[in-house]
């Protein structure tokens, strides 16, 4: 996977990790409902979760969190 600062891997769950109310984001892929993923501690964005995808085939993402490596 690849964030808005590069390589980013997915996740089933994550600690210390505070959730937004969802939002809607367009990837290449298609359009997800998310909620963007902040560091518990500082605040600091880390990446978001996949609640819901419009595509069919996108549909496995659904639960999983994406964090980007960058910023861990």
């Amino acid at each position: 996977f690849r964030g808005d600062t590069g390589k980013a891997a997915l996740f089933t769950e994550a600690d210390n990790v505070v959730l937004a109310k969802m939002s809607v984001m367009l990837m290449h892929s298609g359009a997800y409902r998310v909620q963007k993923a902040a560091c518990a501690v500082c605040a600091g964005p880390l990446g978001w979760k996949f609640v819901r995808a419009t595509e069919q085939t996108e549909k496995w993402k659904e639960g999983f969190i994406v964090l980007e490596l960058a910023l861990l």
